[in-house]
């Protein structure tokens, strides 16, 4: 283990998080380790000491995550989940449709736990091989990022979390993810974003206002004009260039097919209001969005937008992908779909346009009172030519922009780097030193022998368990193979005919690590006792190989001595 505290810092894979990076040692006195690849490839461009997780030689426990994994997931399937999940999913007319969405919700939650596991066992091996003191996620709301600060929680190790923009309120609705804190704090841009927090019920002694670091370097833009930037690009200097900056698309939303399908005719209709605007004829480019573009489909997604050009008769477009800022500082009106690069050109000193797919949207990101009109869909036809060639209004919306930017920003300084580092600086110095994590609750193995029955013990949440439900009809058989096959410290062999109140298996482990004795037997209506082995092995005959039934129908057995 490094005798030097360490920073891990992961879900940031913009480059220009590498000012951020730079900020939290700025005399060198703490290791930053950087997860993501292209931002520890800016990192060493730029000449910003960090290490990575390869220069850890991290371990990485793939059979004890697979084995998590698997019992995590049968929390999922629980024995009246069929039941109970019928009643609840339901049509306004009551027909069920639990059937048909079953298997795939199973998938997905199962995978979701697994993303969890894996999390918390990446932060369980960063705490045991260096000195770790803070985290600063990207997210805090994914199933891995939540294991992944839950564990260091659980060790003292504060997280903070460092959103990549703004979350856009939620009409009252609380969103996982979008509107829930979890790290230990959460460093956002302005009040705007604080107050999406606080109207959905958040702790906002956890947010801390400091603006977006990855948005530092906008203010520069302003350095040069679109003109000299289109110069660059080997665009037409003299011609006006609009910047259609496409939405990202997130796949568990619940109006996604709305979205996509609202999508075509705001891009067609973007291609008309460019065409109809007066003087020399714009430029258009069209600049995607990461999670647009990938796994090999940039091709196809081009000729998508291509054949809605030639719908419209359009032929001079452009698309791009990758760095966003050359095509910012060279645009004279940046479009986009209620998303945060509209802000992002603001800051740039460029002018922009939001437009909203859904009507419910109006409000939710920018409101009236911004530097960043709002229009619905197809409106945006008629709002491009005002926009490029109206000195005026141009002017208006250029004097709304300190109060824009410091509502949504913090300020207008380049500065949200240094912020967010002295606050990840003030919660270095109050976190635990790492390697104290607690260990981790003993598995039990719960071994249902030659039984047909739903199980009815209530099974806790806060202990590790697996089920296991041998195939032998031989009880005996299935015993042993049951126990064979357990990955526990501790062994409860239940009937399934029998119901237990909540808590009885807790119950149990406190016992027998209370006790100081390796086995605990006990049934219903009988209580629990403890056993030594000797008088285990006396009473009922347990040797090596060989199981016999209690007559009261449970038994538990704990240690390694019970493998003997």
């Amino acid at each position: 283990m490094s005798a030097r505290p360490a920073i891990f810092v992961c879900g940031l894979g913009d480059p220009l998080y590498a000012r951020l990076v730079a900020a939290l040692a700025p005399e060198d006195d703490v290791d930053v380790i950087v997860s993501d690849p292209m931002l520890a490839a800016a990192c060493t461009a730029e000449g910003v000491p960090h290490r990575t997780l390869n220069d850890l030689a991290l371990p990485f426990p793939a059979a004890q995550i697979a084995g998590a994994q698997a019992r995590a997931a049968e929390l999922v399937w629980r024995a009246d989940l069929d039941a109970r999940s019928d009643a609840h999913f339901r049509t306004a007319a009551g027909t069920g449709f639990w059937s048909r969405i079953r298997g795939e919700l199973m998938v997905e939650l199962e995978r979701a736990i697994g993303d969890g596991v894996r999390g918390a066992e990446l932060a369980r091996h960063l705490l045991r091989v260096c000195d770790l003191r803070l985290a600063i996620v990207g997210f805090d709301m994914t199933p891995w990022a939540r294991g992944f600060v839950a564990a260091l929680d659980a060790a003292g190790v504060p997280s903070l979390h460092v959103p990549h923009g703004l979350f856009a309120r939620t009409n009252g609705i609380v969103l996982p993810g979008c509107s829930e804190i979890h790290a230990s704090r959460v460093a956002v841009g302005g009040e705007f974003s604080r107050d999406v927090y606080a109207e959905n019920g958040q702790p906002l002694e956890r947010v801390v206002i400091t603006g977006v670091p990855r948005w530092d370097l906008l203010p520069a833009l302003r350095q040069t004009t679109p003109a000299a930037a289109r110069a660059t690009l080997g665009l037409d200097p003299a011609r006006p260039l609009v910047v259609y900056a496409t939405t990202w698309v997130e796949l568990s939303r619940t109006n996604v097919r709305f979205h996509c399908m609202a999508l075509a005719p705001i891009f067609r209709a973007i291609l008309r209001g460019v065409r109809r605007t007066d003087g020399p004829p714009p430029q258009l480019v069209v600049k995607f969005h990461p999670t647009e573009v990938g796994a090999g489909n940039h091709a196809q997604v081009c000729e998508g937008y291509a054949a809605l050009c030639r719908a419209e008769g359009a032929g001079e477009v452009r698309f791009v992908a990758g760095d966003r800022l050359p095509w910012l500082a060279a645009a004279d009106l940046v479009v986009s779909v209620n998303s945060t690069i509209a802000l992002e050109a603001v800051l740039g000193g460029r002018t922009a346009l939001n437009v909203i797919a859904n009507p419910n949207d109006r409000g939710t990101l920018y409101d009236d009172a911004t530097a960043i009109p709002t229009v619905h869909g197809e409106e945006v036809e008629h709002a491009i030519g005002p926009l490029l060639r109206d000195a005026g209004l141009r002017c208006a919306l250029a004097g709304r922009r300190p109060a824009t930017i410091a509502r949504y920003n913090h300020a207008d300084d380049g500065g949200a780097s240094a912020r967010v580092a002295a606050e990840a600086r003030r919660l270095v110095a109050t976190a635990q030193p790492s390697g104290r994590i607690p260990a981790p609750a003993p598995l039990v193995s719960v071994l249902v022998p030659a039984g047909g029955h739903a199980l009815r013990l209530p099974l806790p949440v806060d202990v590790p368990h697996e089920v296991l439900r041998p195939a032998d009809a031989d009880f005996t058989t299935a015993c042993n193979r049951g126990a064979a096959a357990a990955r526990g410290r501790f062994l409860a062999i239940v009937d399934d005919r029998l119901r237990h109140d909540p808590g009885w298996l807790d119950a149990l482990l406190r016992a027998v690590q209370s006790s100081g004795e390796t086995m605990i037997l006990g049934g219903t209506p009988a209580p629990w006792v403890a056993l030594r082995r000797a008088d285990w092995e006396r009473v009922h005959g347990f040797a090596p190989g060989t199981l016999a039934r209690h007559p009261d129908g449970g038994l538990i057995v704990g240690g390694a001595e019970a493998a003997a």
